[in-house]
């Protein structure tokens, strides 16, 4: 079936907890616009779960990240969740600027680094913003 994970990711994914926001590039993409909301689901600033060796561990380190998510447009993992796999994500905005999604690819780390990380930030972005006009925003300038 097409669009349909196979083989040992297929079984890797039907076994494995959902990773916490911090340490994916989908769950920074989402999660920046509204740091607030972080501080209420990690009221204990100093101990964020962590997933891999790499995830981030303190709110403070968070929130720097995500200061970097909105210079951005982009936000990374970089084997934050999972050992040897590297993400970029972006925000998907709605007319009026508001974040309503988020795209991301997620590749090894061999494959991540055959090309410079911009060129997957710009994927993601053209991604998005193609999903932007999917769903039928215009831009509102």
């Amino acid at each position: 079936m097409p669009g349909r994970a196979t083989g040992l990711g297929a079984r890797a994914a039907q076994h494995r907890p959902a990773a916490p926001a911090h340490v994916t590039g989908l769950g920074k993409a989402l999660a920046y616009v509204s740091p607030a909301a972080v501080r209420d689901l990690y009221p204990n600033a100093g101990d964020l779960p962590a997933m891999a060796e790499r995830s981030i561990r303190t709110l403070a380190v968070l929130q720097e990240e995500f200061e970097r998510v909105r210079a951005r447009g982009v936000a990374f993992e970089r084997e934050e969740s999972t050992l040897n796999v590297f993400c970029a994500a972006a925000p998907v905005r709605d007319g009026s600027v508001a974040v309503v999604a988020a795209i991301s690819t997620s590749v090894s780390s061999a494959h991540w680094h055959q090309r410079p990380e911009e060129c997957w930030a710009d994927l993601v972005q053209q991604g998005a913003g193609r999903l932007y006009a999917l769903l039928g925003f215009t831009d509102p300038h």
